[in-house]
């Protein structure tokens, strides 16, 4: 299964120290398109780190003509990275993960179901259940991704602990 990352939850993953425990989800290809990677300039280190490892991959942003994309980012009222994020999946028919509330809206419209959009808890929630980093790690991420900009809900003290249950392992999340 392949997951695109939208610029706001390689922020956050980053800002909270997790990205790499996040990118080691068992049965995932994270991807990475070229806007998105732009976007998230602040975490351009970690996400050369990760290309360079393999771990990480750059989607084909060819797969959507230009003319699609303006359409698309005009019809969605979104920035450049969520408007290629979502396109992507769309043509690949893959998820996306993305900590945006009105692109999370907009992606579970075009991409018709909202177990296909995810986010940086959703991930880091995966990440726990296949043990890659512990309740306590991901819920100090939470908070230091919190502290540092991210707008990200109320969570309540044991959704980390939660298991996983649907099939692909993400599914609606607050």
């Amino acid at each position: 299964m392949i997951v695109l990352l939208d610029a706001s939850t390689v922020i956050n993953l980053v800002n909270g120290g997790v990205f790499d425990a996040v990118l080691g989800i068992e049965g995932v290809r994270f991807q990475v398109g070229s806007l998105v990677r732009d976007e998230a300039s602040s975490a351009s280190e970690v996400l050369d780190l990760e290309l360079a490892k393999g771990s990480l991959t750059l989607a084909d942003d060819g797969l959507v003509p230009y003319s699609a994309f303006l359409a698309a980012k005009n019809d969605m009222g979104l920035g450049d990275g969520e408007t290629e994020c979502i396109l992507i999946a769309s043509a690949i028919q893959c998820q996306i993960a993305c900590d945006d509330g009105r692109a999370r809206k907009a992606a579970i419209k075009r991409l018709g179901h909202e177990s296909l959009v995810t986010g940086s808890l959703g991930l880091m929630q995966r990440a726990c259940s296949q043990g890659l980093i512990t309740t306590e790690a991901a819920q100090l991420a939470y908070q230091e991704m919190r502290k540092l900009g991210g707008y990200l809900p109320q969570i309540d003290v044991d959704f980390f602990a939660k298991e996983v249950t649907l099939l692909d392992g993400f599914g609606a999340q607050p």
